[in-house]
C-alpha cells in the first residue's frame, strides 16, 4: 500500500473547462518513504477503536452492554460513542462501524473487529520524508 498517490498526465484534463483543473497538482515524490514499527496495542475484546483522545472525556457514554438484535445490516448506521456502541458496530455482521458524537453525526470513532480476536497487534507507520501519512495495524 505504499505511496497510493498516483501521477496523472496533463492530457487527462482535456475535458475540463478552461481554467479548471479537476485533479490535484502532482507533488514531487517524497525524498524518502519508509515503513517503521511504532508499537503494539493489546486487545482483550476482539476489537479496536480509532478515535481522537480529546473526545473521550467529553463524548464517551457509560452504557450497559447489550447486543442490538437487528434483522438487517445498515451500512450507514451510526453507533453510540461507547463500549456498547463499539461492540455493536463490530458485531453487526459487517465487522466494523462508525461511532457518533453526542449531537448525532459521524466522526467520533471507527470500531472494527480483529481477525484473530484477543492478543497484541503490531502497528506500523508509513512515513514520507519523516512525516506519518498512513498507519497500518495487522489484525489478522
Amino acid at each position: 500500500m505504499l505511496a497510493l498517490e498516483g501521477e496523472y498526465d496533463e492530457e487527462d484534463n482535456i475535458d475540463a473547462p478552461e481554467g479548471i483543473n479537476p485533479l490535484p497538482p502532482v507533488e514531487e515524490d517524497p525524498k524518502s518513504i519508509e515503513v517503521v514499527y511504532i508499537g503494539e496495542v493489546g486487545v482483550d475484546s476482539g476489537q479496536l477503536l480509532v478515535t481522537d483522545p480529546c473526545y473521550i472525556d467529553q463524548e464517551w457514554k457509560r452504557q450497559q452492554f447489550s447486543i442490538a438484535r437487528e434483522t438487517e445490516s445498515e451500512d450507514e448506521r451510526l453507533y453510540d460513542y461507547s463500549y456498547n456502541g463499539a461492540c455493536n458496530a463490530t458485531l453487526n455482521g459487517e465487522g466494523h462501524g462508525q461511532l457518533a458524537f453526542e449531537m448525532g453525526h459521524a466522526g467520533a470513532g471507527v470500531a472494527f473487529q480483529t481477525a484473530w480476536g484477543d492478543g497484541a497487534y503490531g502497528i506500523y507507520a508509513e512515513k514520507h520524508d519523516g512525516r506519518i501519512v498512513r498507519v497500518y495495524v495487522n489484525v489478522g
